[in-house]
This record gives C-alpha cells, sequence and structure tokens, in this order.
C-alpha cells in the first residue's frame, strides 16, 4: 500500500524508534481498540443498576436511552487513557492534532472531497441494513433515539459531539492504526482492525439484546470506519480536520436526541 509522505515519515520514525526502544508493544494499540466498547457497556451497565436500585421497570431498557449521556463519561476515560498511554511513550497529544500550514489548502480540498463519501458512508448502509433486516428504515433509529429529561438531553447537545471529537478518531486511527501497522509490517490489517472495532462499539450505543439491532449497530458504519482509517492511513494529517467534522456529524445526532427529548410528554 503506498501512502503520501511527508511529516507522516518522521512521525513513523519516531514511533519505529519507540517500538525499538520497548515503549510501545502490542498490548496498548489492542486494548485502545476495544477500551472504547467496554466502556460503553460499563457505563450503561452502571446506569442500569441504579435504576434497578431505585425500582425503574425494565432497568436496562431504560439506561439504553441515555446513551448519548454516558457516552460522555466513556470518552473522557478513553481521553485519559489515551494521554497517559501517549506520555509513558514519550510523544504528546498534539502531535496526532497538529495541522501543517504548508498544506492547508490541499488537505482542505481532500477533506471536502472525504466529506461528501463520508456522507453516504455514514448514511446509506444504516438504511439499507435496517431495510434487509425489518423491512423498514427506521426501526433501528427508534430504538437507538429515545426521550430523556431535558436537562440531560441539553448536557449531551454540547457534550456528547465535542467529547467524542477529541477521543474517537484520535483513539482508533491517530493511536492504535499507525502502531499495529508497524508491529504487524501490514497496514491493511492495521486498517481492519482498527475500522473494526470503530464498527462493533456502536454494538454497546447502546447495548440491547436483540440480535438483529446488534447486527444493524455493527454494520451499519462499517462502510464509514473503512472509509476513514484508509484516508487517514494514506494522509494522516488530516486527522486533526476529520476530527472537526466527526464533531459537527455527531452534534447533527445530538441535536436529533435534544429535539425529540423537548417534543416528549
Amino acid at each position: 500500500m503506498t501512502i503520501a509522505t511527508d511529516t507522516r515519515t518522521a512521525s513513523l520514525a519516531i514511533l519505529s524508534e519507540r517500538i525499538s526502544a520497548g515503549r510501545i508493544g502490542w498490548g496498548a494499540p489492542l486494548v485502545m481498540v476495544a477500551i472504547r466498547t467496554l466502556l460503553f457497556l460499563a457505563w450503561q451497565g452502571g446506569a442500569a443498576a441504579l435504576f434497578a436500585m431505585t425500582g425503574v421497570p425494565h432497568p436496562l431498557a431504560a439506561s439504553a436511552a441515555w446513551w448519548p449521556v454516558t457516552i460522555v463519561g466513556a470518552n473522557l476515560m478513553t481521553l485519559a487513557v489515551l494521554l497517559r498511554l501517549l506520555h509513558r511513550e514519550g510523544g504528546r497529544y498534539r502531535e496526532m492534532i497538529r495541522i501543517d500550514r504548508r498544506t492547508i489548502g490541499r488537505d482542505l480540498l481532500a477533506v471536502l472531497g472525504v466529506t461528501l463519501f463520508a456522507g453516504v458512508a455514514a448514511t446509506m448502509p444504516g438504511t439499507l441494513v435496517s431495510m434487509a433486516l425489518w423491512g423498514d428504515p427506521m426501526t433501528g433509529s427508534e430504538m437507538v433515539f429515545r426521550p430523556v429529561p431535558l436537562w440531560a438531553a441539553a448536557f449531551a447537545l454540547v457534550a456528547f459531539p465535542v467529547t467524542i471529537a477529541l477521543s474517537e478518531l484520535p483513539t482508533y486511527f491517530g493511536y492504535a492504526m499507525p502502531r499495529l501497522a508497524l508491529l504487524s509490517g501490514r497496514w491493511w490489517l492495521a486498517i481492519l482492525i482498527t475500522a473494526g472495532g470503530l464498527a462493533v462499539q456502536h454494538c454497546a450505543l447502546p447495548f440491547l439484546p436483540d440480535w438483529r439491532f446488534l447486527l444493524w449497530r455493527g454494520l451499519m458504519y462499517l462502510p464509514f470506519a473503512l472509509l476513514l482509517a484508509g484516508v487517514l492511513a494514506w494522509r494522516p494529517r488530516l486527522l486533526p480536520y476529520l476530527m472537526v467534522i466527526h464533531g459537527l456529524l455527531d452534534f447533527a445526532a445530538a441535536w436529533l436526541f435534544f429535539s425529540l427529548s423537548a417534543a416528549a410528554p
């Protein structure tokens, strides 16, 4: 796989030196591929336990409605672990999200093109898979978005997109992917592992013990994840721009959640 060279080459050289020095092994990047899914499950489990203790009927289903709120805690914990790992390696978070002023024009054009494809990749598969599983394009979405108290929806409106932009793409594609590529010697394998991790995490956003829902959530963002992984393997300096785009896309989801909660009786 041929990948554009620039600051990327220098960055990979630094990572290679840290791997040779024993600062980076397989454990940390593999943990970071799985950590978000585990944290989503843990935070929803905590909410379900709280609902059970307070006598709320069907606590797991009740906790599932709160995923745009509980995800904030998982995002902050992911970011904390990521910062800790980078510090241990001798790296910095800002190294992953530094904007190269020499290539801003070209990078913005590339981001525009990626965004056009990403919009389709992020929406069309979910509709098609929902039709295949339920015969209706909206069944899955209706299971994902349910109203909560307006104060919680207002909190999620701000905190959800901001924290996910800071934590998600940097974890999978800024941190885990280049390390797995260097450790394995195979970029295609690193792309598949990290894109798969990003797709699978949605099975826990929220977690519902329904095989069709889990299959829908696992497949709906797989093309989107593969697209982002491939683009960021090719040109990692696009990461800060795609983080902003990602945050805006999730703001749209948070706004839907807020509007639904505001309209609830």
